[in-house]
């Protein structure tokens, strides 16, 4: 089962980042759509805490990329067409860490 971070429960696209990241590929219906319609106030937060938030969420980042990154490579699936978004959406974090990508 996937890894939804509950330190991101508010935040859906965490959620989708990492199903994404593990190869899901994601479709737009064109005659569908959804509602999210939530019943829980919007809290205010301060300043700080959005720097919070958005600090820990870059981290969320590059841990989730490390994390699926090193999953396929121990598999031996880095180049196959399930690792594609990882290999894509991660090529910064992956060249930080001095790992070299190659595109396929």
């Amino acid at each position: 089962m996937l890894w939804c971070p509950e330190r991101f429960s508010n935040n859906q696209a965490a959620c989708l980042f990492e199903l994404y990241l593990s190869g899901a590929d994601f479709w737009v219906l064109p005659n569908d759509f959804t509602v999210n319609q939530s019943i829980r106030k919007d809290v205010e937060i301060t300043e700080r805490e959005k720097t919070i938030n958005t600090r820990l969420y870059q981290k969320f980042h590059e841990e989730s990329c490390l994390k699926h990154a090193r999953a396929f490579f121990a598999a031996g699936e880095w180049d196959s067409d399930r690792a594609r978004h990882c290999r894509i959406s991660c090529q910064k974090v992956l060249a930080v860490w001095g790992l070299v990508i190659r595109q396929a």
